[in-house]
């Protein structure tokens, strides 16, 4: 039951996020011209806000507490050869 109700649930901050995307002034994210930093204490939100990112068109690079500055730096580049810039 409480899958079902874990699955049919609004998650209403995910739903401002993705009203704040949807902005004008967000498009430039579409085509990897501009940056989102988005902070979260729990390493599991973050893969559940990235996928949810992901599904809507949006790229993603994730950088957490564990990783030294070489690996954040690293996983921005990935990002960047792949998308072509920032």
């Amino acid at each position: 039951m409480a899958r079902i109700v874990y699955e049919q649930a609004t998650d209403t901050k995910l739903k401002a996020l993705k009203e704040c995307l949807d902005k004008a002034k967000f498009a430039e994210l579409k085509d990897g011209r501009g940056k989102l930093l988005i902070f979260t204490e729990y390493r599991n939100t973050l893969s559940y806000i990235k996928k949810q990112i992901e599904g809507w068109g949006f790229s993603t690079c994730r950088i957490n507490g564990l990783m030294d500055v070489y690996q954040s730096k690293k996983a921005q580049e990935d990002l960047c050869c792949h998308r072509g810039s920032w």
